[in-house]
């Protein structure tokens, strides 16, 4: 009887003390109820002017066992190259400095040159003999970069280009088609590139695959170049 009446106390008492501690299943911090929010971030940083943006790629001295500086029938590189950039022969000197634009642009946030150095922001054509991207140093050693395949912002065939939103002259125009003999910089009037103009005409695009040179996980080059330009 003593035992029994034991037990029903006990079982009295714990009841009251569940009732007590009858927590919440959501984390006091989240008790007040919030809409969600959605930030709408723009970058304006110097990168997003760059004409250059590439994919994870091996680099061309990998294919090329006369390539300038690195020849030889062994590995010239650790891994690929993974920061957006290209590095390619400057035609001077020995240095591959990577590249962010392929025009010499005067609106060009960074430098417009063509410099040994790592610490340069180096524009294609103005490195040696470079009146035409097919003409470029560094295009010759590594024609890839004009392969949207590759260089991800480059000009695409299979995409269709339209102009930009919204006006482009002072008086409210629209903006309209480029003009292929003499393309802005930027169509904006009273920008810095609006009277930046470029003739087009010689434009080349490039096709890439790669599927040459292999031997397992990474390019092995031999005796002969292992890429074609298509």
């Amino acid at each position: 009887m003593k035992t029994a009446l034991f037990a029903l106390l006990l079982s009295c008492l714990v009841q009251a003390q569940a009732a007590l501690m009858d927590l919440s299943d959501k984390p006091l911090v989240l008790q007040a109820q919030v809409a969600p929010n959605v930030f709408f971030e723009i970058d304006d940083s110097g990168s997003m002017d760059w004409e250059i943006t590439t994919r994870p790629h091996w680099h061309f001295c990998e294919y090329d066992s006369n390539a300038p500086h690195v020849p030889g029938s062994g590995t010239c590189t650790s891994g690929k190259q993974d920061y957006g950039l290209w590095s390619s022969y400057s035609g001077q000197w020995w240095f591959f400095p990577a590249f962010e634009y392929i025009y010499p642009n005067g609106d060009n946030a960074y430098s417009t040159n063509c410099q040994p150095n790592s610490s340069a922001r180096e524009a294609m054509l103005s490195c040696p003999d470079a009146p035409q991207p097919g003409d470029s140093i560094p295009y010759q050693n590594d024609w890839r970069i004009l392969s949207s395949d590759f260089n991800v912002i480059y000009y695409n065939p299979q995409q269709t280009y339209k102009p930009w939103q919204g006006p482009c002259l002072n008086n409210g125009t629209a903006c309209g088609n480029a003009t292929f003999g003499a393309a802005r910089s930027d169509p904006r009037e009273g920008s810095d590139g609006y009277n930046n103009t470029r003739d087009l005409t010689g434009f080349i695009y490039e096709v890439w695959a790669d599927d040459r040179g292999y031997t397992g996980t990474r390019p092995r080059r031999g005796n002969n170049l292992n890429v074609n330009s298509t």
